[in-house]
């Protein structure tokens, strides 16, 4: 029975077409058990060359629980994302009934690659997400990423921080210097701001001269810190179009040991109300809420 099963469903099986074929493709019996499968299966789902046929698919994919979930559902069509030998991969999974006169015999799963559409849809997104004149994130995108991030936080308990920069005099100088210098003091600012930030900080402009900071897992007294050292990072910033024009920014900065009940309005209020008292203070200065 079992080879009359090996038979109807694998009609290609060991022959130079089935172990040609690009794709990934896997057959099972009625009992769900991995009858035969593909060169091309076994690298994409990272199987041994001796993978025993015949195991159940519980055990054989035990590895993949997302593959196995489409099986026992009987989802049709689903997407994969799997750990290839450098980055990760992406595959639409399809899965058909196989029939033998008009009786089903068992299913076969097709592991369709997807990887560079897919990374490719991801480069336009992030292309639509940042600002192309600063190559930071947009206000849209910004504000979408700090809402996640707050919720990640709250759920593990973390601190987070919040930094509200405005370049000083920024319309005095666009007005007498013209706006081309007013661009590359905006790109010479988010550089430096891309730059002294850690891994995992999140930078966005606002719009005009302004930009936020979130700065996740970082207590208070750390986040002015960080706002001091950028400070200094801008004040020394030369210009190519008017290296004798002094670059400025004013920072206000405000936080939380723990980001639960908390939202991102509170916390915007409350770094701009900082913001406003460096900027009454005399500009280029950082104030902490």
């Amino acid at each position: 029975m079992f080879k009359q099963h090996l038979f109807n469903l694998t009609p290609f099986a060991h022959n130079k077409v089935f172990e040609s074929i690009r794709d990934g493709v896997l057959v099972l019996d009625l009992q769900n058990r991995l009858i035969d499968l593909n060169p091309a299966a076994r690298s994409i789902l990272n199987l041994p060359h001796a993978q025993p046929l015949g195991l159940g698919v519980a055990e054989a994919l035990r590895n993949h629980p997302h593959l196995l979930e489409q099986i026992d559902t009987g989802l049709e069509q689903t997407c994969l994302r799997i750990m290839g030998r450098d980055q990760i991969q992406y595959f639409e999974s399809r899965l058909f009934l196989v029939f033998n006169r008009k009786h089903p015999v068992g299913k076969t799963i097709i592991l369709d690659n997807l990887t560079q559409q897919a990374l490719l849809i991801q480069r336009l997104e992030t292309l639509a997400a940042i600002e192309e004149l600063t190559n930071v994130w947009n206000r849209r995108h910004f504000m979408e990423r700090c809402q996640r991030e707050l919720q990640r936080l709250e759920n593990l308990g973390q601190p987070v921080s919040l930094i509200f920069v405005d370049l000083d005099y920024f319309k005095q100088i666009n007005d007498h210097y013209g706006h081309k210098t007013g661009d590359e003091m905006l790109r010479a600012v988010a550089q430096i701001l891309r730059q002294g930030l850690r891994e995992g900080d999140l930078v966005g402009r606002l719009g005009g001269e302004e930009f936020l900071i979130l700065l996740p897992a970082t207590v208070p007294d750390q986040a002015c810190q960080i706002a001091e050292r950028l400070r200094s990072m801008v004040e020394l910033a030369v210009l190519v179009m008017q290296p004798n024009l002094t670059v400025t920014a004013s920072f206000g900065v405000t936080g939380l040991a723990t980001a639960a009940n908390v939202s991102l309005d509170e916390l915007l209020a409350k770094a701009d109300a900082a913001l406003y008292q460096a900027k009454e203070s005399g500009r280029n200065r950082v104030v902490c809420a």
